[in-house]
């Protein structure tokens, strides 16, 4: 049930013998405090991410204070919003970096070492510059296609290389990024 929680709400609530309650508080959005049957009060946090309703558990009420709770809820809030917010922790994550920025690295740290013809697979690359401004873990198989038929407009034989190449690159990356 919807509740502005307050100090002194949360400390008189006394535990339901046969069933938990959730309280939900108007003004921070998502911010819910749950009383066990044993009477344990705990501040979670509830929102709906990638169509999906998530619970995070914030901390029990006593350790931490409902303007923390209050402050903790609007910090997950805003990393959601912002798209920083990793959905199984709730801990904010590092970006990945983007496709743009990994050619060069995979240049140095792999082809250069493991091929002869390093700068054709450099050149191959290079192609994809619809791509290099995506964040490699948000290259989905559409956006892959779409820079390929580009590709393929101009040069048939080098669009099937050039994936080839993509290909390694993405599994070269999986170990290190």
């Amino acid at each position: 049930m919807k509740q502005k929680l307050t100090t002194k709400f949360i400390e008189t609530r006394k535990p339901d013998p046969t069933k938990r309650i959730d309280f939900r508080d108007t003004i921070v959005p998502g911010l819910v405090l749950r009383v066990s049957v044993t009477g344990t009060k705990t501040f979670s946090f509830h929102k709906r991410i990638d169509g999906k309703m998530k619970r995070l558990t914030i901390g029990r009420f006593g350790v931490f204070t409902l303007t923390q709770a209050r402050d903790r809820a609007r910090q997950i809030l805003y990393e959601i919003e912002t798209g920083r917010f990793e959905a199984s922790t709730g801990i904010e994550v590092e970006t990945k970096p983007t496709l743009g920025e990994v050619i060069p690295d995979y240049v140095e740290k792999h082809a250069k070492v493991h091929n002869r013809d390093w700068k054709n697979k450099a050149r191959l690359l290079g192609k994809f510059t619809t791509l290099h401004g995506k964040r490699i873990d948000e290259i989905k198989r559409a956006d892959v296609v779409k820079a390929c038929d580009t590709i393929h407009k101009s040069t048939p034989v080098s669009a099937n290389r050039a994936l080839a190449h993509l290909k390694h690159l993405m599994g070269w990356c999986v170990e290190r990024v």
